[in-house]
This record gives structure tokens, C-alpha cells and sequence, in this order.
């Protein structure tokens, strides 16, 4: 009789284990498309905010599936890339007093982020110090009425901040901060999904991410990010005053000079944009893009089990792209530069606007329907009666040739 053999412990086979890894790792993918179709906002913010220079670099992130196909759509039926302004602000023309809102989304930026830029960022600057001024003198008038304990304002009268614009030597901005920082984004993206390619020899999360990134850069490449987001001319002598309206703390005077000059007017008035030809090869190479986040797409979906990576790096992108799009940035960031001349302000607007309206003929009254729309006190109707007679002579002077312009 042969010998009978040991039992050999064995671990009992689940195929139902196996199967719900498989639906575990398709769920992830297909968690990702899902993303990928979702979020588009932010990615219209990311190209608005750095799109304009010859390479636009934004982070692949969630939301660009969804937003190429939208281009298509927008593209096919003539419509702007560039988004609209995402900040409400109204443009004076400071001779004529022609009043307009603001459609362009360097102008609506530049006036949101006034309080960041002005003064280059220094709170000792001149403009901070107007303001301080002017509340401080606010509030000494109100408590010394009250003759009681009264908080300190937080705005008080208006101040009129005038800036020169300085020459464009080129239509495409310089890289700034922001760019910089999507660059490394990428590189940190590129070394995430490097992982599971060194863990496990797994290449597809590597070249999702690459062709991410190549397709994200692509997007904002064509020229017609360029013509849209500068549609105005280079040469203006014009005054316009930006501000958010009536009640707000400061306005901001852009004195044209000449050559270089960026018709801030034609600008916020968005009608070169509506204007602007959208050539058929704009509309193949965005239909071609769109195709290309398709196929992208359905790479991404059948990962398997690296699809994590593929989550936390978009996660990544969409987090930089947020704050990009949410960034404060200076006029020059958005090839406006600007030279800071004097800054005018007192607790009472009127009085503002009487000084603005003493250096810079025409300039005060300018702004007067949009900070008085009422009727106006007889001493005040007296006093603007003097100043018109005053900038009217300016003016015939100016045409007999005898006296430059003051301004």
C-alpha cells in the first residue's frame, strides 16, 4: 500500500474578488471622464488670464474635454474666444463725458485688482496715503458733529489716481510669474505619473499626462487668442476714466500718449472682437484638438488600476489653474503698461472732481453725471459754469495754436 501524501494547506480562489477589482478600477476611470467634462470655468479663466504670448502655458487640469468641445461650437458660429469681463466697471471718455460699460476682460481685471496694483503694491504709496487722508479728514468731521464716540470709515469721498500709458513695444506680454509657475506645475504632474510607471512598469499614466499637457499648452496657441484679447488700436490721445461707478472709493484717469498707446476706449467697447474674422484654420485646428482630448479621454478611461494618478494630477492642475484664474496681476502683466503721474482726493466727491477739473480741463466734468446723476446745487451749477467758460477758451486757444494742451 503506497504511502498517502501530506494535505497541503490552499487558499480558496474568489473570482467575485477579481471581478469587483475590475469594477472598482473602471469606476475610477470612468470617474475621470466624468471630471474631464466638468469645470470648464476655470479653464476659460487660465486662458484669459495667460493666454497672448506665442506659448501659452496653462496646467492640464479637470475641464478641458468639455471646454474644447465647446470651442467648437463657439468657433463654428463666429463667437470670441476670450471670455467676457467677469468684473462690472464703466469707461468715461474724459473729454466728452460718453459713458459705456466695460466689456473687455483686461479692463474689467485691471480695475478689480486696483487695490493690489496701485501704489506697486507699497501701502506707503502716495495713493494709500490720499486715502488715509481723506478718511481720516471724514471721520474727524463726523465725530466732531456726533461729539460722541463714532467708528473710523471704511471709504470715505472719492480719489482720482491719473496714470500715462506707457508705449506697447509688442502686442505679446512677457512671461510673468503666473507662466512660470504652470511650467513647474507640469514638471510635478510628469513626476506623479512617473510612479506607477516605475512601480509597475505601467507607461499609460506618463503619456496621458504628456499629451495632457502638450494638448493644454496647444489650446492656448493660436493667434487669435492675441488678436482678440488686444482688439483696439496702438495709437491713442484720448482720456478715459475706469471705474466701477457711482459710490465706489477710486477712479482711475489713462491719459493717452500717442504712439504705443492702447485705445482703452475701443478696447472696453468689445466691437473689434465681434469684428474679428475667425479663419477656417483657427476652426480645423481647434476641431483637431477637440479630437485629440477625445481620444485622450478614451486612453484615460481604460487605465485600470493607475487611474488614481490620472485623478490626483489633474487634481493638481485644476488647483493651479483655480488660483491662476483668480490671480491678482499689475496693467503691464496684461500689456498695459501705465506710469503713475499724481493722485488727487477729498473727503467730499465734488470737491474731487472741482480739482480734477482745474488741472485737467474738461477731465472732472466728465465724470460728473456718473458720481452726480441729480440736480445740482446753485452754488455748484455757478461753479461749473466758470470752469466750463475756462476749458471752452482752452480749447480756442488750443485751435489757434497758441497753448498746448495741458494734459
Amino acid at each position: 500500500m503506497s504511502p498517502s501524501l501530506p494535505q497541503l494547506p490552499g487558499n480558496d480562489f474568489d473570482p467575485g474578488n477579481s471581478d469587483g477589482a475590475c469594477d472598482q478600477w473602471w469606476g475610477l476611470g470612468l470617474l475621470f471622464v466624468l471630471l474631464q467634462t466638468c469645470g470648464s470655468d476655470i479653464v476659460k479663466g487660465a486662458l484669459a488670464q495667460l493666454s497672448g504670448s506665442r506659448l501659452t502655458p496653462v496646467a492640464f487640469s479637470f475641464g478641458w474635454a468639455d471646454y474644447a468641445l465647446q470651442m467648437i461650437v463657439w468657433v463654428s458660429r463666429g463667437r470670441a474666444l476670450l471670455p467676457p469681463a467677469d468684473w462690472n466697471c464703466v469707461v468715461i471718455n474724459g473729454r466728452s463725458g460718453y459713458r459705456r460699460q466695460n466689456r473687455s476682460w483686461i479692463i474689467g481685471r485691471m480695475v478689480r485688482d486696483f487695490l493690489a496694483w496701485m501704489d506697486d503694491g507699497k501701502s506707503d504709496g502716495p495713493i494709500h496715503r490720499c486715502v488715509d487722508r481723506v478718511i481720516n479728514e471724514k471721520w474727524e468731521t463726523r465725530r466732531t458733529q456726533a461729539q460722541q464716540h463714532v467708528a473710523r470709515p471704511i471709504k470715505a469721498g472719492l480719489c482720482v489716481s491719473v496714470y500715462r500709458s506707457g508705449p506697447v513695444a509688442r502686442r505679446n506680454p512677457k512671461y510673468y510669474r503666473s507662466h512660470y509657475l504652470t511650467h513647474v506645475t507640469g514638471i510635478v504632474q510628469l513626476a506623479i505619473a512617473a510612479i506607477p510607471y516605475k512601480l509597475y512598469g505601467d507607461w499609460k499614466a506618463l503619456a496621458v499626462t504628456a499629451g495632457g499637457i502638450a494638448l493644454s499648452y496647444a489650446m492656448g496657441a493660436p493667434g487669435q487668442w492675441r488678436r482678440e484679447k488686444w482688439a483696439c488700436s496702438t495709437w491713442c490721445e484720448e482720456t478715459v476714466v475706469l471705474t466701477p461707478g457711482n459710490g465706489s472709493q477710486h477712479a482711475i484717469v489713462v491719459i493717452g500718449t500717442g504712439h504705443g498707446s492702447l485705445d482703452l476706449e475701443q478696447l472696453a467697447s468689445g466691437n473689434l472682437v465681434d469684428d474679428i474674422e475667425r479663419p477656417w484654420r483657427t476652426r480645423l485646428c481647434f476641431l483637431l484638438l477637440a479630437v485629440l482630448w477625445v481620444l485622450l479621454l478614451t486612453l484615460a478611461g481604460s487605465m485600470g488600476r493607475t487611474t488614481w494618478t490620472l485623478i490626483v494630477i489633474a487634481s493638481v492642475g485644476t488647483f493651479h489653474n483655480l488660483c491662476v484664474t483668480d490671480a491678482t496681476r499689475k496693467p503691464e502683466e496684461a500689456g498695459v503698461p501705465l506710469m503713475f503721474e499724481t493722485v488727487i482726493g477729498h473727503p467730499k466727491v465734488m470737491d474731487t472732481l472741482f480739482e480734477v477739473e482745474e488741472k485737467y480741463p474738461r477731465l472732472g466734468r466728465s465724470m460728473l453725471a456718473e458720481f452726480f446723476p441729480g440736480e445740482l446745487r446753485p452754488d455748484e451749477v455757478e461753479r461749473w459754469t466758470k470752469l466750463r467758460a475756462v476749458a471752452d477758451e482752452h480749447d480756442k486757444l488750443m485751435k489757434e495754436g497758441k497753448k498746448r494742451l495741458l494734459y
